[in-house]
């Protein structure tokens, strides 16, 4: 189709903790049929914040004109996804806080480094919860999570070409089972 119709060119890097290969001739068909021919590159498995904050990185060298930064919640804050019902309150906001501060820093270091837009997935609750334990906390695990997610909703609102992905809304819309790694 290159030679015989106009499109849009795109870059798109994906920086994960997850496993997106498998997407990639979907995401390029689908952007194909709307006249955009998306070269993509896929970031090392869980070296999102090494590519952020290298400027040496493939990530930068590749120029990407969009970047999805996809990290699955048990990655990100495994004390919280595994661990909850082991924490205290203070140690759990603790996880909260340092979760927000990494996130805070990458996306500044990005927004220096790149004029690319960027899409950060929100993070995913666990299907099955505390259950009752959920209730014997002022904040529980869930609540925590919502904690983060909210701080990432201002966040990308603190900053241009910074937007947020409703992972968790996506996850619950096609049910809970157990996610790929």
């Amino acid at each position: 189709m290159k030679g015989h119709l106009p499109l849009v060119q795109t870059r798109i890097a994906f920086l994960r903790s997850m496993t997106v290969e498998p997407l990639v001739p979907i995401l390029r068909s689908a952007a194909l049929v709307e006249g955009i021919d998306a070269t993509v590159h896929v970031g090392q498995f869980n070296s999102y914040a090494q590519e952020i904050l290298d400027p040496a990185s493939a990530l930068y060298a590749f120029d990407p004109s969009i970047v999805v930064l996809a990290i699955q919640t048990r990655d990100i804050a495994p004390e919280i996804w595994d661990g909850y019902a082991d924490l205290t309150e203070a140690d759990a906001q603790s996880a909260v806080d340092r979760v927000l501060r990494d996130f805070g820093a990458w996306v500044r270091t990005f927004r220096e480094r790149s004029n690319a837009s960027l899409v950060i997935h929100n993070l995913e609750k666990p299907a099955g919860s505390l259950g009752v334990l959920e209730t014997q906390r002022k904040a529980g695990q869930l609540a925590a999570i919502d904690q983060i997610n909210t701080g990432l909703r201002a966040l990308c609102s603190e900053h241009r070409g910074v937007y947020l992905l409703d992972y968790d809304a996506l996850v619950a819309q096609h049910g809970r089972a157990p996610l790929a790694r």
